[in-house]
């Protein structure tokens, strides 16, 4: 019975720690999401649908219900008219919902009404005189800042954003720039109706509102508006920032996939416990086949019962287990403020996960029986159990994974099976480790019987009964061996991922200052390098060519680095090159001068003498330094140039 449920116990265990792995790699993705989300700029965080153009009545009908459909809120209104002139005051107006929400008050208050008889403003940019006619009565009630850009960055007249909409005029002379909160009625204005206005919806993407589970499906709905609403009207536009957020959804993916290492130790101890109960359940198991032989069982019940009984253990521990770590894994969401039920039916609970649950069930109760009852093979001298067939069998495995295994982000997508392997890999390592201790085992503790026949009684009589029954011994050494494995793999996992960070951070930020020049007509950097820094710099030299002709045309960039920085580069791990960078640095040194020669110009003359021989006449021509020229005979060109930096006039 202890056997029973030390085995239960072990397969509970793991089928636990996967789970709570499965729900950890989805509460991840949707923290990263959330971050990414939150570091583009509020005015991009945004679901925004646009329209431009004259007065057109009905526009919110025809698109906050379509909106609605992509999330369930009201969408927050916007309108920004063409700057406009009246009674020879120009100026610009403009309407959003929630308008303390995207301003600061200096003075005054928030404007309260917008008609033809008095239409109260807020102005937040601009100066100069408001207009005050019979079908436009503007009183400026406060003065504020725009604090966001989130209501008109996307919503323009002719394109512009809301700073440059109202600097038709020179920025110095910017007219008033007016807001007011009723958008409604500000666009019914009657002397507003010929100005052409930009209108815009928007729904603004929370943390909350954004999920890994949910955003395929939102990509849908915003097509599908998309469609709708420019399918109604040339002048509606949609926009989203789900395609800046492409490259962490898919970095994600392979960050949870490359969990699965963590879920594949927990089939390891999975596998370990199933090794332990039939290292030392297997003679209790043939004697329990003999005595109901004894007593007439027949074959196909006593097979009945061993099914029975390992399906039966290993569906109840993995259940058990699994729905553990669920509870575990719920907790674990609440605590990372992401929606429980989300995070768990997309993971642990989904039904993938649950089929996850269903296939450990089965597997391990596959192994536990073939373990226990299945007869060993024999060849030749030799018998073989099914224990070690599948050993076998998973270094096979191993030895695939290990040809074609990868976790970087291209192979991960374009091969499922990748990730499959990853997850199994620790859990085959673990296996097979596992066979060959117990397997090792045996011999070992008999040779040790024998070594021990000139020990004292006691030290003989334990090297004697562990030599007539080491299953104990051997299922204690086959999980210590499995234990420490894992350890270890998980210390060096860790540092390969902490190596992994450092590495990306050098490659993104290499150094503190970097000093470039911003165009051809750019100073020499080493002008703009002080003196006493001179020895914290390294010059590079970055060229872009082209090297090949016609089809086989490709770009190259050509770097140049001092032959002291190639020596001895800022960051080198050993596993970069199989060379050390004193040797690359060799391969790469010309072993010579490779300055240009020609004429030294002197330093005052006004004139340069160059005799020039044609055909055994000479020649001489005289140049002046101020204008280049080009000396020719009929033999060609002169061989002539600078030998350093090209002063104002050169002689070829």
């Amino acid at each position: 019975m202890g056997r029973v449920l030390l085995a239960a116990v072990g397969i509970a265990a793991g089928a636990a720690t996967l789970a709570v792995v499965l729900a950890a790699g989805s509460v991840a993705q949707d923290q990263s999401l959330g971050r990414a989300l939150e570091r583009l700029p509020p005015e991009q965080r945004v679901v925004r649908a646009s329209w431009f153009g004259a007065y057109s009545p009905g526009l919110d009908a025809r698109a906050e219900p379509v909106l609605r459909e992509v999330l369930p809120e009201r969408p927050i209104r916007a309108l920004l008219f063409r700057q406009t002139s009246i009674d020879g005051k120009v100026f610009n107006l403009g309407a959003a919902d929630r308008l303390s929400v995207w301003v600061r008050l200096r003075s005054g208050r928030l404007p309260r009404e917008c008609s033809p008889r008095l239409c109260e403003v807020l102005q937040v940019a601009g100066t100069g005189s408001l207009p005050d006619v019979p079908f436009l009565r503007l009183r400026r009630v406060g003065r504020g800042d725009l604090v966001s850009k989130v209501p008109f960055l996307q919503t323009t007249a002719y394109g512009r954003t809301a700073e440059e909409s109202y600097s038709f005029t020179s920025p110095k002379q910017a007219p008033p720039f007016l807001l007011t909160n009723d958008v409604t009625s500000a666009a019914a204005l009657p002397i507003f109706r010929p100005i052409h206005r930009s209108y815009g919806w928007i729904l603004p993407l929370g943390r909350h509102s954004l999920h890994p589970w949910s955003i395929d499906a939102l990509k849908g709905r915003i097509a599908r508006a998309r469609s709708t609403l420019t399918t109604s009207s040339d002048y509606f536009d949609v926009s989203d920032p789900l395609s800046q957020l492409g490259s962490t959804v898919s970095a994600n993916k392979v960050t949870a996939r490359r969990l699965l290492l963590v879920g594949g130790q927990a089939a390891a101890l999975l596998l370990a416990f199933v090794v332990l109960a039939a290292a030392s359940g297997r003679a209790e198991a043939e004697a329990t086949r003999a005595r109901l032989a004894r007593y007439g069982a027949a074959r196909w019940q006593v097979v009945l019962l061993a099914v029975a009984e390992a399906a039966g253990l290993a569906l109840v521990a993995t259940l058990a287990g699994w729905a553990a770590g669920t509870g575990l894994a719920a907790v674990v969401a609440n605590a990372a403020d992401v929606p429980v039920g989300g995070a768990l039916t997309h993971s642990s609970a989904s039904p993938v996960g649950l089929g996850v649950a269903f296939g450990l069930a089965v597997a391990a109760s596959a192994v536990l029986l073939l373990a226990l009852h299945a007869p060993p093979v024999r060849l030749a001298h030799f018998s073989l159990t099914a224990l070690d067939v599948a050993a076998i069998g998973c270094i096979g495995a191993i030895a695939l994974a290990l040809a074609r295994g990868a976790a970087d982000a291209n192979t991960l997508a374009s091969e499922g099976g990748t990730g499959v392997l990853l997850f199994l890999l620790p859990a085959l390592i673990a296996f097979v480790a596992a066979v060959a201790a117990v397997r090792l085992l045996g011999p070992a503790l008999r040779a040790l019987e024998r070594a021990a026949r000139r020990l004292p009684v006691s030290a003989r009589l334990a090297a004697l009964s562990l030599a007539r029954n080491p299953g104990y011994a051997g299922a204690a050494a086959a999980f210590l061996l499995v234990s420490v494995g894992l350890a270890a793999f998980s210390v060096d996992y860790r540092s390969t991922l902490r190596r992994a960070q450092s590495d990306q951070a050098r490659f993104q930020t290499p150094v503190d200052v970097v000093l470039a020049p911003t165009g051809a007509g750019s100073p020499p950097l080493h002008a703009a390098i002080g003196a006493g820094k001179a020895e914290r710099t390294m010059p590079v030299l970055r060229l872009d060519a082209q090297v090949g002709s016609g089809p086989g045309l490709r770009d190259i960039t050509l770097l140049g680095l001092p032959r002291e920085a190639l020596r001895r580069p800022p960051f080198w791990r050993a596993d970069f090159s199989s060379s050390s960078p004193a040797e690359l640095a060799a391969r790469v040194d010309p072993g010579r001068d490779v300055a240009l020669h020609g004429v030294r110009l002197p330093g005052f003359a006004r004139e340069l003498t160059v005799p020039v021989q044609n055909r055994g006449d000479p020649a001489v021509v005289t140049a002046n330094i101020a204008t280049p020229i080009s000396a020719r005979s009929s033999l060609g060109r002169a061989p002539c140039g600078p030998k350093f930096p090209p002063p104002p006039a050169a002689v070829s």
